[in-house]
């Protein structure tokens, strides 16, 4: 008995050492005892209208923020435009932001905004918001494509896109501390029911009964989790077909499929009817990094099936290059081998663009009345 007692209490105290441990490292657990919802930071907006923004008069916090509530240093005005010759509008979501980098500068974004100011006397407006489909970018592109006109749309596509178009814009409520959770639930039928803070934050994170109470441990989250890729990886080796992701197994006929084909295809026409350039950048999983994954090579045919110019990444990146797990975003390595995938593709289409505006401009005025370019 004293030893099973020992024993007993050895493997407690190993229990709540490696729960200490994984906290101070980061790691969440699947669910956790909430006694109260905190409050909303002040700082974010979600209309159902307009879509998600930071709000810069709220927001004290280290990354750079412009009075439009995007992550850029200059502001969206129609002279900041006028100045540059070379126009690039950036649409995504919280990878394009360049969350997790070590700071703005370090973001690609930034990089390649730095490299058009250096080298073609341009400018990149970024109007990224985490958490953001194309739903929230088609409003974007219609609210500061006339004032920028670009002579290029760069537009990160990340997986999660298929997943986020399926509901209004505005998804997310921002809890103080930065927990972000989705606003909206998916019924069976495809129809959305808005939850309220208090029970979106309960559902995201709160125990509910007996039986979730291990998914308040750090020690089994993770150890669910290895299990499940390790069965994932498994399947994959026997049955010689991709491991399934998050998104099970979409398909031309599934509503987030055809959602966010709609959704492209809408921003594609946009562009073309003002004879402006679309690239889609392909953003990766780091598991995507060996294989590709469904969801990825779901949205690289879908880009291809629209006749739209894509720039892929996947070959340059390894997993260092990312956060440390749960996380799931580049660090300041991953966005610069990002950046340098991504300028010269910038700038051989701008090159091609500045040509065909020279010759247009010959025989008519500019879009701003400036007389014809020599």
């Amino acid at each position: 008995p004293a030893n099973l007692l020992l024993l007993m209490v050895s493997c407690l105290l190993s229990f709540l050492l490696a729960e200490a441990a994984l906290a101070a490292l980061g790691i969440t657990p699947l669910r956790r005892i909430v006694l109260s919802t905190p409050p909303l930071e002040p700082w974010w907006e979600a209309s159902e209208e307009t879509g998600s923004r930071y709000l810069r008069d709220y927001y004290d916090g280290p990354w750079t923020i412009n009075v439009a509530g995007c992550p850029d240093r200059d502001e969206f005005l129609e002279v900041t435009a006028r100045r540059a010759d070379a126009r690039v509008l950036l649409l995504g979501d919280s990878f394009a932001f360049g969350a997790q980098a070590s700071s703005y500068d370090h973001s690609f974004a930034e990089i390649l905004d730095r490299d058009l100011k250096r080298n073609l006397k341009g400018v990149l407006w970024n109007t990224s918001i985490p958490g953001i489909g194309q739903k929230q970018e088609l409003h974007s592109l219609r609210a500061y494509f006339p004032l920028l006109q670009p002579q290029l749309v760069l537009l990160a596509f990340c997986m999660n896109d298929f997943g986020d178009n399926l509901f209004p814009v505005g998804q997310h409520y921002v809890f103080e501390g930065g927990q972000w959770v989705s606003r909206y639930e998916l019924n069976a039928d495809g129809s959305v029911r808005i939850l309220g803070p208090e029970e979106a934050y309960r559902r995201a994170f709160a125990v509910r009964g007996l039986a979730e109470l291990p998914k308040a441990s750090r020690v089994l989250t993770l150890t669910v989790a290895a299990a499940r890729k390790l069965r994932g990886e498994l399947q994959h080796r026997t049955s010689g077909v991709a491991a399934p992701d998050e998104m099970a197994g979409p398909s031309a006929h599934n509503s987030a499929y055809k959602t966010t084909k709609e959704l492209l295809d809408s921003i594609r026409s946009y562009l073309t009817e003002h004879n402006v350039a679309l690239l889609v950048l392909l953003v990766p999983d780091r598991e995507d990094l060996p294989e590709r994954g469904n969801s990825y090579s779901l949205a690289r045919n879908l880009c291809l099936e629209l006749h739209i110019e894509v720039v892929e990444v996947a070959d340059a990146l390894a997993p260092e290059d990312y956060k440390a797990p749960p996380d799931t975003h580049w660090n300041d390595s991953g966005h610069r081998k990002v950046a340098e995938a991504l300028i010269p593709r910038v700038r051989g289409i701008l090159a091609t663009r500045e040509i065909a505006q020279k010759d247009e401009a010959n025989n008519a005025l500019d879009t701003w009345g400036q007389p014809p370019i020599k």
